[in-house]
């Protein structure tokens, strides 16, 4: 214990820190507990997807990007233990009965939506929009190029993809996943615009690979606020 405490007050002790010095701690002595150990191959595949990711090709780059963390190499090596007993854990407890069971629990979060969407200004022109829109009396795609102000559709047509639920305004989340939505929805205010959203379309939740890691994370922190409990520890606010 009294190593895993050196090493964390060599970093500022903000509360992410704190937060991570106790899951390290917990993940640590569960693992202990689970017989789960972290081999030398293990930690080496790691370490190597970390350089990559973070683009430090040669020894110069890590040992800048380490002097820039304030860490030296063991706490690199001691960062990327963590982050594989993590997984190793996090894997262990999600298993495919608790990852379908989290699964219906939250699936309307994972309902997806492919929409384009028209942003302008003023009320008058998003309802002189909507109206042509409805009307059939002109397209989508080059409405949005012309009127939108949002720069990050506009030039492809109002296309933005697919969105949950957090992905939008308040105002329009229940609009967009009504059962009953019709093709175009609007105008809603916003932040002092206007969205006419277009449903493109409506897909089809499924327990695929991405939605699996993001259930795993979920029976994760479940699982890590049990533990806190556990060991009484109180984070600070």
């Amino acid at each position: 214990l009294l190593k895993d405490l050196f090493y964390f007050i060599k970093r500022d002790l903000s509360q992410s820190v704190i937060q991570d010095m106790v899951t390290s701690i917990i993940v640590r002595n569960e693992a202990k507990e689970m017989n789960i150990s972290v081999s030398d191959d293990d930690l080496q595949k790691s370490a190597d997807e970390f350089r990559i990711l973070t683009r430090l090709i040669s020894a110069n780059d890590t040992q800048n990007w380490l002097k820039s963390k304030k860490m030296n190499i063991d706490d690199f090596e001691r960062t990327i233990e963590d982050t594989v007993l993590t997984n190793m854990v996090r894997n262990r407890i999600a298993t495919d009965a608790e990852i379908s069971k989290t699964f219906s629990e939250n699936i309307v979060e994972f309902e997806t939506v492919k929409i384009g969407r028209i942003v302008v200004d003023k009320l008058d022109q998003a309802n002189e929009i909507f109206a042509q829109l409805s009307e059939g009396e002109a397209e989508f795609c080059v409405l949005a190029h012309k009127y939108s102000v949002d720069e990050s559709t506009r030039h492809l047509g109002g296309f933005v993809g697919d969105v949950n639920r957090e992905a939008l305004p308040q105002s329009l989340v229940l609009k967009v996943f009504a059962d009953n939505a019709g093709q175009y929805i609007g105008p809603v205010e916003d932040d002092g615009k206007y969205i006419i959203v277009k449903i493109i379309e409506k897909k089809r939740t499924e327990l695929n690979d991405a939605v699996k890691e993001v259930c795993k994370n979920i029976i994760f922190q479940d699982w890590m606020k049990k533990r806190i409990n556990k060991y009484k520890v109180n984070l600070p606010v």
